[in-house]
């Protein structure tokens, strides 16, 4: 189901949905997630109710917070699993993306992959 397929008081309701869903599933206290985002209990709570959507960087950090996608929280996807980085990888590699409706160049793929490469690489010495 894609944002633009449905009425915007449905979109709201079923990012609401998600919200409670995914906070269930990880048992996380409402504090906890309005903590890590710093926002007002009222906010994510409106959110839930489906009164209100979250926005942009909103919808990232709640992504991060549940450990999920952005994709799942707006219904693009069934799938709430976080995106594995050798998948994506891999849909870089083939060049079976897409942006802003064209597949990527095989420049574009090549500077992704290196982005990934690179910020991998700085990871694992941060983590050594």
């Amino acid at each position: 189901m894609v944002k633009d397929e449905i009425e915007y008081s449905e979109y709201q309701t079923l990012v609401g949905d998600r919200l409670k869903k995914l906070r269930k599933k990880n048992k996380y206290p409402v504090a906890k997630i309005t903590d890590s985002l710093n926002i007002a209990r009222s906010t994510y709570n409106n959110w839930e109710a489906g009164l209100r959507s979250p926005k942009g960087d909103q919808l990232i950090n709640l992504a991060s917070v549940f450990n999920t996608t952005v994709d799942y929280i707006v219904g693009r996807t069934e799938d709430d699993s976080p995106v594995d980085v050798e998948d994506l990888w891999d849909r870089i590699k083939d060049k079976k993306m897409v942006y802003k409706g064209k597949e990527i160049t095989d420049d574009q793929a090549a500077a992704m992959l290196t982005l990934i490469e690179t910020y991998l690489k700085i990871g694992d010495k941060e983590n050594n």
